[in-house]
């Protein structure tokens, strides 16, 4: 039914219609009706299977079973040929369902087993689905054993609505099955992860790249595939430490690794670290990150996530999803923490004005000619300020990487930053921020964000001048489709800010650039 070409591309010559292919696949154990005896329709099985790599359509079908028919009474076989022959067939029978994007019955499934002879054989009866239909065998050792099979990886697809980045039978034959989260797909056999699918990336050199002795990979595509694939990959991902690229490299690192630790190193090594050789210090191959000090109940993954957002391997491994939920709890763990080392006073605190007020009230007090005070009025309730520092969003990191130094982190490392959610990078900052600090530095006297000194200019005295500026400000912050609510999503990977989050539902492409929107991220002017 399908063939491979030298380089392992599946080609077709069967079943030009999808009826055709359902009608052959689900009727075929009813054409042999009259065939007495099993090794009979282990024959049966195996000139099917034969006859299907030459016939066009179904009536092929059936027209070389009744041929057979008469023929098969006087053969005999032994029914370990059977065992092999359905299993043959229930691999091509896998192959047809994701070519053709038929979903996997299992009523079919069960026609076909049900029309079997109960018999015995050396690897047990043949009969159930289990044993004739769904094992496939395999000399190495398996991460998900479950997931070995088409048929079970073709279900694991049943919620799958990604198909517009990566349709799904393309991840199938490379081993890859649905984890039910965001667009994460894992491979069967050894477990590497990769999220973030993107139309143009093929799933075959995804795993090639990051899971280069994966030993699935290596049986269906060969050495000299990987091999090409890895060189290519080279040039493009960069790893701060080449030598521990591969999750094997990293888990034999970890000799000498702290026996009364809770963190495992297959854990660890997964997780993109390997082991420095003291304490229990790691650092990821990717980003070089370091952490150590490791207590009860820290996860690897989510500590290399909460340290180092930035870092590609986790990106593509777990996607950005994880990330950002790793950077709310950080930050609810964080505030909470805060609030209970400082508690704030009931009455006092800066008030909590938008940024156009802020900007309203410096206007009117250069219109007056009045001195800007070094705090706004604290008519509003205190709230702490958004956090915004120099590290850019994860939203938007797939954009620009950040080197981490190489040298070990002290025992107080850094503070992954408090808001990943719904902050705007400060690398787009000047696109669609509008940032007013609430107290001035206090070793210099407060001044204007417009001018050099507190005595208004000759230009914001004037004026229409100033209702000139309001008017340009206004219209630079009003969403551009319904002109009348603020722009508050910004559009990844471009980063243009031009709509309301109302107004930008259904967006597929940025009426700026004409770029496809991949994320859609809220955003606040503080």
């Amino acid at each position: 039914m399908l063939s491979y070409d030298t380089d392992g591309h599946m080609n077709t010559s069967l079943y030009d219609k999808r009826d055709d292919f359902n009608f052959s696949i689900t009727n075929f154990p009813f054409l042999c009706r009259n065939i007495p005896s099993s090794p009979a329709y282990g024959v049966f099985i195996s000139q099917l299977i034969r006859y299907a790599r030459a016939s066009t359509k179904y009536t092929d079908f059936v027209l070389r079973a009744r041929r057979l028919s008469d023929k098969l009474l006087s053969q005999g076989y032994v029914c370990d040929r059977l065992t092999s022959s359905l299993r043959k067939f229930y691999g091509r029978y896998g192959e047809l369902v994701i070519h053709y994007d038929v979903p996997l019955s299992r009523t079919v499934d069960e026609s076909i087993a049900g029309s079997l002879p109960s018999i015995q054989t050396e690897n047990g009866p043949i009969g159930a689905l289990s044993s004739a239909l769904y094992e496939e065998k395999y000399d190495f050792s398996l991460k998900h054993p479950q997931y070995n099979t088409v048929s079970a990886r073709v279900e694991s697809f049943k919620n799958w609505s990604y198909n517009e980045q990566q349709h799904y039978r393309n991840l199938i034959p490379a081993g890859f099955f649905y984890t039910g989260n965001s667009d994460i797909v894992r491979c069967f056999c050894c477990d590497i992860g990769l999220a973030e699918w993107d139309p143009g990336d093929d799933p075959w050199e995804e795993h090639a790249r990051h899971s280069p002795n994966c030993k699935y990979l290596k049986e269906k595509k060969g050495e000299s595939y990987i091999n090409k694939i890895q060189a290519e990959w080279r040039k493009i991902y960069n790893p701060k430490h080449e030598a521990y690229n591969d999750y094997k490299t990293r888990l034999d690192s970890y000799q000498g690794w702290p026996d009364d630790l809770e963190q495992r190193p297959d854990e660890l090594a997964m997780a993109g670290f390997f082991y420095s050789g003291e304490g229990d210090v790691v650092r990821c191959h990717y980003c070089d990150g370091g952490l150590r000090e490791w207590e009860a109940g820290d996860h690897p993954w989510t500590e290399h996530a909460k340290w180092f957002p930035f870092c590609k391997y986790i990106m593509k491994v777990k996607g950005i999803g994880f990330i950002e939920e790793v950077a709310r709890q950080h930050e609810a763990e964080t505030l909470a923490e805060e609030s209970r080392e400082n508690p704030q006073p009931s009455n006092g605190g800066h008030s909590n004005y938008s940024a156009e007020e802020l900007m309203q009230i410096i206007l009117e007090y250069e219109d007056r000619g009045e001195p800007i005070p070094s705090q706004p009025p604290t008519s509003a309730p205190p709230r702490a300020p958004r956090s915004i520092d120099n590290t850019p969003s994860p939203a938007l990191a797939s954009k620009f990487i950040i080197s981490i130094p190489s040298q070990p982190p002290t025992s107080a490392l850094p503070r992954a930053p408090r808001s990943i959610d719904n902050t705007p990078s400060p690398a787009l900052a000047s696109k669609f921020i509008i940032s007013i600090p609430s107290q001035p530095p206090t070793s210099a006297p407060p001044r204007a964000p417009r001018s050099i000194d507190n005595t208004p200019s000759s230009a914001l005295a004037n004026p229409e001048t100033i209702a000139k500026e309001n008017e340009e400000l206004k219209n630079k912050l009003i969403c551009i489709k319904c002109n009348s609510k603020d722009r508050n999503m910004v559009f990844i990977p471009c980063g243009h800010r031009l709509m309301c989050e109302s107004c930008s539902e259904g967006e597929k492409r940025c009426r700026k650039c004409k770029k496809v929107i991949k994320k859609k991220v809220k955003t606040f002017l503080v």
